[in-house]
């Protein structure tokens, strides 16, 4: 991306006039501050000259569209009516439930079968906004959030998506745990447990960027990995050193070029491998970047259904907000 716009990071230090559309095409992964010597956090840089834009109100019109992305994937249209009471809510995120309400039910019936009375609650934690510098807009819609969760009444909150755990742990009281180590520490289904052990499929593994620092997450899919008996490899930067797959920072929505160019290069680095997600946002950036991905909980829940080729079906815009108007009802 720096080499893109021709840009040192010393001079995104120092600031200069450049450094406002450089910003929005930074993903804000970390991956920066966690290689660097000198321990400087190039993202929060950039996450303060976008802050800025946002409070001087200089909205282009790629700004304005991210802005709007929110307010939709927020509206009452998109998210789940009323909070019935239960002792877990299931948080799914914003791109698992514009995937598959099937997954969403056979997670659902685990988590009470397994945990306690279940609902899943379908709506935005916000982070679009405070990706893009907007604090008001997030705070608006956090709130939102919060009051859905806790007007279920729930004891534990259990979420499929980083970025969501993130947002939750950094800004609520809620004890937020991942569904990734609940699965591991409830177990697998029965039927599930060694069913690719004759399955020859090349498989390699990405981290989210979300979970970058979630050490115990990471062992924990692999162990999932294990007891289901896939066969898969690590990619060269994984981890805590995990790339980026080029989705994150809405930068997909405000310099689509140099998203797309993340999302192919970290398509390269798999090498034909079919590529195994735990972030339903990483497989699909990796779909789109001409992947075969697939993200975990489908290895898990959906066998039958991708048994044969093991990756997604890459969705239009239409078909996945469709997807998340009929979810929201599960």
């Amino acid at each position: 991306m720096l080499q893109d716009f021709h840009v040192k990071p010393k001079e995104i230090i120092l600031g200069n006039e450049q450094n406002k559309n450089v910003s929005f095409s930074c993903n804000l992964c970390g991956l920066c501050k966690e290689v660097c010597p000198k321990d400087i956090d190039l993202g929060d840089k950039f996450y303060n000259i976008r802050n800025k834009v946002v409070l001087n109100d200089e909205y282009s019109i790629k700004l304005r569209r991210a802005r709007n992305y929110q307010k939709w994937t927020a509206n009452k249209v998109f998210t789940s009516k009323g909070s019935k009471q239960c002792d877990v809510v299931f948080l799914p995120g914003c791109s698992l439930s514009s995937y598959s309400g099937s997954i969403l039910n056979k997670v659902k019936e685990y988590l009470n079968n397994k945990v306690g009375k279940t609902e899943i609650w379908i709506d935005c934690c916000g982070k679009p906004a405070k990706d893009i510098g907007d604090e008001e807009l997030f705070n608006k819609t956090f709130n939102k959030y919060i009051k859905g969760i806790k007007d279920t009444g729930a004891k534990r909150v259990i979420t499929a998506c980083g970025n969501c755990y993130n947002v939750l742990k950094g800004h609520s009281e809620f004890q937020v745990e991942l569904l990734w180590d609940v699965l591991a520490e409830f177990g697998l289904p029965d039927e599930v447990n060694g069913v690719y052990e004759n399955i020859n499929t090349e498989f390699i593994i990405h981290d989210p960027c979300s979970m970058r620092y979630e050490r115990e997450t990471q062992r924990n899919v692999r162990y999932l990995l294990d007891k289901l008996k896939v066969k898969y490899m690590e990619f060269e930067y994984n981890r805590e050193k995990t790339k980026c797959c080029g989705a994150g920072g809405m930068v997909g929505l405000i310099n689509n070029d140099v998203a797309h160019k993340n999302m192919k290069n970290r398509v390269y680095e798999s090498q034909g491998r079919n590529i195994i997600c735990y972030c339903q946002s990483c497989a699909e950036a990796m779909t789109f970047g001409g992947g075969q991905a697939i993200n975990i909980l489908d290895l898990i829940f959906s066998y039958n259904e991708i048994s044969e080729k093991f990756a997604q079906d890459k969705m239009n815009t239409i078909k996945r907000w469709k997807n998340r108007f009929v979810n929201k009802n599960i």
